[in-house]
């Protein structure tokens, strides 16, 4: 409400960065980890948390789009394809709920990256778990994987990057938006259910 007073917001956009729920059988002991089995997971917890939030979000905002990336965490076994993935089973259940809203929208990622557009600038957004550090400093891996990314990623370049773990704002050829941060506001279901929720206007992109 204080932002939209100053600031016309015409839409709200939600990137899930993966890890919404926890599968199985990823690592050893996992199952002795998890307070719940995964479909509990989704239906008993996730799912409805997510639907109450967006209804919310709807009666606050003129439009909801949503996108959602998966997590390695919810992956249904360590050597399981990528595509058989409970964070997208979650994603799945949030977009029938949704289907025949017509001021929500979303889009849901199969692959590890997803491009997201926002009034001419776009945001790469992934999960995170390919920035692994290096010497316990995770910039290391952020630049020089971004740099890579930047000239290799099919579809042209991009301007931000925006991502889970280990999220750092720093300077670099491109943008880095964290999930904690200054000029985006971040929602967290708990520690490790992390979505990166922006509010977007013309006025408000940098």
């Amino acid at each position: 409400d204080i932002i939209s007073e100053t600031i016309p917001i015409e839409k709200l956009i939600i990137i899930d960065l993966g890890d919404m729920v926890s599968g199985q059988d990823i690592y050893p002991g996992q199952a002795w980890e998890s307070e719940k089995h995964v479909l509990e997971q989704i239906y008993h917890e996730a799912a409805p948390a997510i639907i109450k939030q967006n209804m919310t979000f709807l009666e606050y905002f003129p439009r909801v789009e949503e996108h959602s990336i998966p997590g390695n965490h919810g992956r249904t076994g360590k050597y399981a394809p990528a595509e058989t993935n409970f964070d997208n089973v979650l994603a799945q259940d949030i977009y029938r709920r949704f289907e025949f809203v017509k001021r929500f929208s979303m889009e849901i990622e199969w692959d590890w990256w997803k491009y997201v557009d926002i009034y001419g600038w776009r945001f790469l957004a992934l999960h995170g778990n390919q920035l692994r550090g290096y010497l316990n400093i995770p910039f290391y891996n952020i630049i020089t994987k971004g740099m890579r990314w930047q000239g290799s990623m099919p579809g042209g370049p991009w301007h931000c990057l925006v991502h889970g773990p280990n999220g750092q704002p720093i300077r670099a050829r491109f943008r880095i938006l964290p999930v904690k941060t200054k000029h985006y506001r971040c929602s967290r279901l708990d520690n490790s259910r992390i979505s990166c929720i922006i509010p977007i206007s013309c006025e408000s992109l940098p």
